[in-house]
């Protein structure tokens, strides 16, 4: 008998596994990978900005031109070949015209990066495609409104031309020669700078605001020396005056239809816009940039200035000076700012960025500062700012104005100052001092003179309007507290000055008032002491009327919650602030630093602005 073979038995887990992996394997043959996915609209609008020049890839409209050529993998080895290629095609679309002018940029960036001379022909030619996207519109081309390429050209332009401008003034050839390129055409020239910077490597850094105008042409900071072609430069602040710049280059066909280009250095504050052949746009600037570079070089030194000015005022060497914070425009309003006691003209920079980031304020308006020792007595430094104010009018030749004179706007102890300017003092400050009219005080000529210049003053019909932010217009409670007595203490007064009152009290005493012969045989008071309600000098001062029909307004802090003596900002009170006649008395939510908060600027740009509107 024959025994049949047994056959093993097959288990269902034995074939569980092989006929899965069967099914995963045929099933993902037929299967798509293409789907929809959730995505934040954030990673949507980072994809489709994707594009040079905030990135080193061409945007994916640019790959899958290349893509279609068969120039995906060569772009970037061999830019280049693919631009000749792009540059060869018959009637090219928008797109393709625009992926030959992303690769040019690509390609000109790279080349540039170490600001080799070598790269100008390269960035010069990319500047001449974007000109041509952004001018030559073709039928079928999307309006420029509606084009993301449009401004990602414009970007590409500007960027080439800061480049051009970084190689042409860090890497000047000796020998003069830029091939096809010329220079100093505009308002500016590069050896007008000692210093020139791309705002594009700038980290601006403080301000709460950044005012940028957006448009055509390289933003730029320059840093003109006090000692430049510029008639004014002797105004300028001690580093140098930081100003806005905008480069642009314009291309025209030379001979035998070689291009040649122009590179023109623009000031944006008198230039709202700009034509490079047939492109009229707006002209590129940053507003802020300067401010910013200004306070980096010279901050820090005003600050320094500002304490010693405080306490050794005769130390400083600083003088009583205007600075210019732009070249002298006889088209435009000057706004002189004085800045108050232990404090110096950096007080004013937020509220200077403010006005400049106003297209009206800054066609309208040139603002000045003026610096000065802060622990003089005031009479003696505002003497001096008539003096240097004044002085500076007629050199450059402004006349009275009216409603279009100069603006003044004062903070703190430089309200006193600028009160000055447009009230009269009649004989009222010197017959608080002295006990017989001036015609008979035997003085000798210096002397006297030097009284008269602190005690005698008329209102200047060249000022339009005074604003007074936080004045103690009625002497400050705070300079006779215990904080007020040791800043007096602390004040060393200017000796040639105490020696002068010295020298009134011993060899003239018969002709001071009793109340101020022990101040003078003291070498005088300090700004501080010169600022206390009981002042014999600050309640005639106090009493003075300012001009009849002469806008001035008020600004004074309301620090919160009030206090016993009332409204105050902590320094200055409402009733010391207090003005009868003031066109406007605005309370602000602000502390005594009032030019660096924004509820007083937000006061400082309604009333200039009214001003041009033809209001008081």
């Amino acid at each position: 008998m024959i025994n049949a073979m047994r056959l093993p038995r097959l288990h269902w887990n034995s074939l569980f596994f092989p006929v899965l992996l069967s099914m995963l394997f045929f099933s993902g043959g037929c299967a798509s990978s293409h789907r929809v996915g959730s995505s934040s609209p954030m990673v949507t609008y980072a994809w489709l900005q994707t594009a040079a020049p905030a990135s080193n890839e061409p945007s994916p409209g640019t790959i899958e031109i290349l893509r279609r050529y068969g120039l995906e993998d060569l772009w970037k080895p061999q830019t280049a070949y693919c631009v000749r290629v792009l540059d060869a095609l018959k009637s090219p679309t928008a797109a393709e015209r625009f992926a030959a002018l992303e690769l040019s940029f690509l390609r000109a960036r790279r080349e540039s990066h170490q600001g080799h001379f070598a790269s100008l022909p390269l960035l010069l030619k990319c500047s001449q495609r974007a000109l041509n996207y952004l001018g030559e519109r073709e039928p079928g081309d999307p309006p420029p409104g509606f084009d993301q390429r449009f401004a990602w050209a414009t970007m590409m332009y500007d960027e080439v031309v800061a480049r051009v401008v970084e190689i042409v003034f860090w890497k000047q050839d000796p020998d003069g020669e830029y091939g096809d390129l010329r220079l100093d055409s505009g308002d500016w020239k590069l050896g007008d700078f000692e210093e020139l910077a791309a705002v594009d490597r700038l980290e601006v850094i403080g301000f709460r605001d950044r005012f940028i105008r957006y448009g055509l042409g390289a933003p730029l900071v320059g840093l003109i020396p006090r000692r430049s072609r510029f008639s004014e430069s002797h105004y300028f602040p001690p580093k140098g005056l930081s100003v806005a710049v905008t480069a642009t280059l314009d291309v025209e066909e030379g001979i035998e239809g070689r291009p040649e280009f122009s590179l023109r250095l623009s000031n944006p504050l008198k230039h709202p816009s700009i034509s490079l052949g047939k492109i009229h746009a707006p002209l590129a600037a940053d507003f802020t940039a300067p401010l910013a570079l200004l306070a980096e070089k010279g901050e820090k030194e005003m600050q320094k200035l500002g304490s010693k000015e405080m306490f050794h005022p005769g130390k400083t060497r600083s003088e009583h000076r205007l600075i210019m914070m732009e070249p002298f425009d006889p088209e435009k309003i000057p706004i002189v700012m004085i800045h108050g006691l232990w404090s110096d003209p950096s007080i004013w920079l937020a509220l200077t960025n403010r006005i400049h980031g106003d297209p009206l304020l800054r066609e309208r308006y040139q603002l000045w500062y003026f610096m000065y020792p802060s622990g003089e007595p005031f009479l003696w430094t505002a003497a001096m700012f008539r003096e240097s104010l004044g002085a500076a009018l007629d050199e450059l030749g402004i006349v009275p104005g009216g409603d279009e004179g100069l603006v003044l706007i004062a903070h703190s102890m430089g309200g006193l100052l600028a009160k000055t300017m447009v009230a009269s003092s009649g004989n009222a400050l010197w017959n608080t001092i002295f006990s017989q009219p001036v015609g008979a005080a035997d003085f000798d000529p210096e002397t006297l003179g030097n009284l008269k210049r602190a005690l005698f003053f008329s209102p200047d019909p060249r000022v339009g309007r005074v604003i007074f932010m936080s004045t103690p217009q009625h002497g400050a409670r705070l300079a006779r507290s215990l904080i007020g007595e040791i800043g007096s203490v602390l004040v060393k007064l200017p000796k040639p000055f105490a020696a002068m009152l010295k020298g009134i009290a011993g060899s003239h005493p018969e002709l001071l008032q009793p109340e101020m012969r022990d101040i003078f045989l003291k070498g005088g008071v300090d700004a501080v002491g010169a600022l206390r309600p009981s002042n014999p000098i600050m309640k005639a001062f106090a009493a003075l009327p300012i001009e009849a029909d002469l806008p001035y307004y008020t600004i004074i802090g309301n620090q919160g919650p009030e206090k016993p003596e009332g409204i105050t900002d902590g320094v200055v009170s409402l009733k010391s602030a207090h003005l009868e006649g003031a066109v406007s008395e605005s309370v602000v939510d602000c502390t005594h630093h009032s030019p660096e908060c924004v509820a007083a600027q937000n006061e400082v740009l309604k009333i200039l602005k009214a001003a041009l509107q033809g209001a008081p």
